[in-house]
């Protein structure tokens, strides 16, 4: 879990509020990790390199007043579950359209998403295959808006 605070005192609630044994990132060891049921990322920057070892993503936010970034997790194929405001960020609506992402308005909602690509390997794979196909083919974005900026001017 990588939360958007990693303030002491919220790591803490977290912590607390996380039964089973949780391991804070800064202090893991194999040995302790091996036994944690939660790796909590406590430092700042890391999050968009761990997803290379992850196999599904919830991204915060769209429960509340916006979503945290969903294409660091589209760039190594990860399906995407995330809260149900997510309208106004055009990556995010492009996933959902592509079955990449799975918005869901209720526990219920995102556990039956999940079940559906868990329990389903084919289906996940597809997903990472499409996820990586829609970053590749948006890549290089700012220096094609760069371009024209120069162009135009």
């Amino acid at each position: 879990m990588a939360p958007h605070e990693v303030s002491e005192a919220h790591l803490q609630e977290v912590e607390a509020a996380m039964p089973g044994l949780t391991v804070r990132y800064s202090r893991a060891t194999p040995a302790t990790v091996a036994e944690a049921r939660l790796l909590l990322i406590d430092n700042v920057g890391l999050l968009s390199q761990l997803y290379r070892f992850g196999r599904f993503a919830y991204i915060g936010g769209a429960f509340g007043a916006g979503l945290h970034n969903t294409l660091e997790a589209a760039a190594f194929g990860l399906p995407v579950f995330f809260g149900p405001r997510y309208e106004k960020f055009q990556e995010a609506v492009a996933l959902v359209q592509l079955n990449c992402a799975f918005p869901a308005h209720s526990a219920h909602e995102l556990e039956s998403a999940f079940d559906k690509l868990y329990y389903n390997e084919d289906a996940r794979l597809k997903v990472q295959d499409v996820s990586l196909e829609y970053v590749h083919q948006h890549a290089g974005a700012t220096g094609r808006i760069l371009s024209q900026l120069v162009i135009t001017n």
